[in-house]
Parts: C-alpha cells; structure tokens; sequence
C-alpha cells in the first residue's frame, strides 16, 4: 500500500470522524461517548487499511469491470451506494484492519 493511497483515504476515515464528533460535540462529558470517540478516532486511523481489505476480498471474487457496469455505472444512485461503502467500512473498520494488519505482518514473515 503506497503512502498516497494511505493518506488519501485517512482523509476518507477522518471526515467521517469529523461528522461524528461534530453530532456529539456536547455530551462528551460523558465516560460512554469518550470510549466512542476512541473508538471512532481508531476506526478513522485504521479506515484506509479496511478499505484496501474490502477491496482486495470483492476483487478476488469480481473483476473491476463488474463495479463499473450494469447497476454500479457512475449514476447520481451511486452516490448513495458510495456513503454506504464508506460508512460500512468505517464500521467495520477496526477488526477488519486489525485482521488486514496482521495478514501483512505475518506474510512479510512468511517471505
């Protein structure tokens, strides 16, 4: 993974943090929203790893010419599809990451 694609999707990772604190930029007071806020920062770090995951899994089962056809052609619909994509991974960002990490670690090992 090259720096600029790193970089590049952490500004992804951390708008959608930003969208998240500003929501709850008045109950951080609170121990429950200061574990989410960790949370969300961590998941916003590790987003371009996830990102990279989903897209080495949904490739190694698709080609790229299959998300630009059909109902994946660059319409004003795919916006929605995009703000889902990237809301998914930053969901999921922190275990699947967390597992990309490892896998990288441990074939660099292996090689």
């Amino acid at each position: 993974m090259t720096l600029k694609y790193y970089l590049g999707n952490l500004c992804w990772g951390l708008v959608v943090f930003g969208i998240i604190a500003f929501g709850w930029h008045d109950e951080l007071q609170t121990t429950t929203m200061k574990i989410f806020m960790v949370l969300a920062m961590l998941s916003g770090l590790i987003f371009p790893f996830a990102k990279k995951a989903i897209e080495r899994i949904a490739l190694k089962y698709s080609t790229r010419e299959q998300w630009t056809t059909g109902f994946y052609t660059e319409t004003p619909m795919k916006n929605g599809l995009y703000a889902f994509y990237f809301m998914l991974i930053f969901v999921v960002a922190i275990p699947v990451g967390v597992i990309y990490l490892l896998y990288l670690a441990i074939s660099k090992k292996c090689t």
